[in-house]
């Protein structure tokens, strides 16, 4: 597997084969491929860009993964974002669970690696892991991720409003070149994520509310620069970033 992914180029009679219809594969392949890949990397035989593009294409492959009662495994990720912009992978390990303690732990061997509190980490909802990032990188601003956010949204609409109010929800973030990053453009948020509100807030009340909670998380990329905005806001470093007029998650 991991030698079809990582080929140079990839092997697409192979990866036709494993993306048969009939291929079924053990619970924790996902972690295990991944460990793979993250093994290549560490030993210098594959960059981390490299490594990405192999993920992308595992992704795609259509594997019947958890079946017979097999539970998936879960699997913990840090990649860093220089002033550059590329995505640097910094960690992969197997977790039992997304409990606080699990999250403290995986963020904390970032510690002991050397890794000093970054100015700003991105995450999704896991309470585990928020709490984590309190305790081990109490300094640092945290970014919510907007793909995972627009997701609880969607997930509380309707079928027929779904894609209105998605682009209603990215409107929010997607300002204009005229907002300079800091307290102006946090502002012009707040004020699109109460007319997201007055729209929606009588027939989606539980929608809006996941807008709303939030807020502070949900635009502390909008402090940073402009140019890092589409990078820093979502936890989606497989994919290009999200946006309404791309029609994106």
């Amino acid at each position: 597997m991991v030698d079809a992914l990582v080929g140079d180029p990839v092997n697409p009679t192979l990866l036709a084969l494993l993306a048969d219809e009939e291929l079924h594969a053990p619970a924790l392949l996902d972690f295990e491929v991944a460990s793979a890949l993250r093994g290549h990397v560490l030993g210098g035989k594959l960059t981390a860009n490299r490594m990405s593009e192999a993920v992308e294409d595992f992704r795609g492959l259509e594997i019947v993964r958890y079946h017979g009662g097999a539970r998936p495994g879960r699997v913990l990720c840090a990649w860093g974002i220089p002033t550059t912009g590329a995505p640097i992978f910094l960690a992969l390990d197997g977790a039992s669970s997304e409990s606080h303690d699990v999250c403290v732990g995986f963020l904390r061997d970032l510690v002991a690696r050397g890794l000093r509190a970054p100015l700003l980490v991105v995450t999704d909802g896991a309470p585990g892991l928020i709490g984590a990032v309190d305790q081990v990188y109490g300094d640092s601003l945290r970014q919510r991720c907007l793909v995972h956010r627009v997701r609880n949204v969607t997930g509380k609409v309707s079928e027929s409003d779904r894609d209105e109010v998605k682009a209603d929800f990215w409107a929010i973030f997607d300002l204009p070149d005229e907002f300079e990053p800091g307290d102006a453009a946090v502002a012009e948020a707040r004020r699109r994520a109460d007319a997201f509100a007055a729209t929606w807030q009588a027939k989606y009340p539980r929608a809006v509310a996941c807008v709303k909670d939030d807020l502070a998380s949900l635009t502390t990329f909008l402090r940073f620069p402009r140019e890092h905005w589409r990078r820093i806001r979502h936890t989606n470093l497989i994919s290009n970033a999200p946006s309404a007029s791309r029609g994106a998650e």
